[in-house]
């Protein structure tokens, strides 16, 4: 690993849907709603409409394509391990990180928009100074960020599919596990249906941060370019990823990941 991020994510993503309906709703098989414009958080689309699964994680890029209206999808991963010993000051400093089961939950509010809630949930931080032999560890909640996803075109099928994401993050973190400031920004998600069973998507992604010192926003910039391939039915799928992210300030660097 020498001095370069080497990051470890273990497990797999875990995912369960659902419906807000209750029995007698509309929504179910039977219902008076004909047509898909119709069906909201509290007339869910009947199970004979469902699209197909179409889930954001476990990867970076999250998709145009929104949950049904009236249900809801679970998206957690078992359990993220970082472990980092590339910094900006070069020092001889060690940072591993354990994340047991982040998760965000997609709510379908109509056909072509939803709700996410994304939350860290629980976090031990470990930081080692080799060169003082000192090592501190935090261990806490992280922040919860919302999510409001519409798409444009493409939510039922076609070779492009195109969305707008407004992001809000909340600080709920503890212990000293992030900042205590509101961030946000937007985000543009572009999926492309390929031959054979392929599928890229490319998203951009401006944000207003608080810098390191936390003395003002900067503006952050990040994409993404997502390739997968979808076999077995499309039961399961291997894809790669390229992100990066750069900050705006005199002090800025730029973080990038495959």
């Amino acid at each position: 690993m020498k001095e370069h991020f080497a990051a470890l994510v273990c497990g797999a993503a875990l995912a369960w849907t659902g419906s807000a309906a209750r029995a007698g709703d509309p929504g179910q098989g039977g219902g008076t709603l004909d047509h898909a414009d119709g069906y909201d958080l509290f007339h869910p689309v009947p199970a004979d409409k469902l699209r197909d699964f179409n889930p954001d994680r476990p990867s970076l890029y999250t998709s145009p394509q929104t949950v049904d209206a009236g249900h809801f999808q679970l998206e957690m991963d078992a359990v993220n391990y970082v472990y980092d010993r590339h910094n900006p000051e070069r020092a001889h400093v060690d940072v591993d990180q354990w994340n047991p089961a982040p998760f965000d939950l997609r709510v379908g509010l109509t056909q072509r928009t939803e709700l996410d809630i994304l939350y860290d949930g629980y976090l031990n931080l470990r930081t080692r100074d080799r060169d003082a032999g000192i090592t501190r560890t935090q261990s806490g909640f992280g922040d919860v960020t919302l999510q409001f996803k519409y798409n444009f075109f493409g939510n039922d099928g076609g070779t492009f599919a195109l969305g707008i994401i407004p992001i809000l993050k909340l600080p709920a973190n503890t212990a000293g596990l992030g900042n205590r400031y509101v961030e946000g920004g937007v985000l543009l998600p572009l999926s492309i249906n390929l031959p054979a069973n392929f599928e890229a998507g490319v998203s951009t992604e401006i944000d207003a941060l608080r810098n390191d010192s936390n003395t003002r926003y900067e503006v952050a910039f990040t994409n993404i370019l997502f390739v997968g391939y979808n076999f077995l039915d499309k039961k399961f799928q291997v894809y790669g990823e390229f992100y990066s992210q750069v900050n705006q300030g005199p002090d800025s660097q730029v973080a990038a990941t495959v």
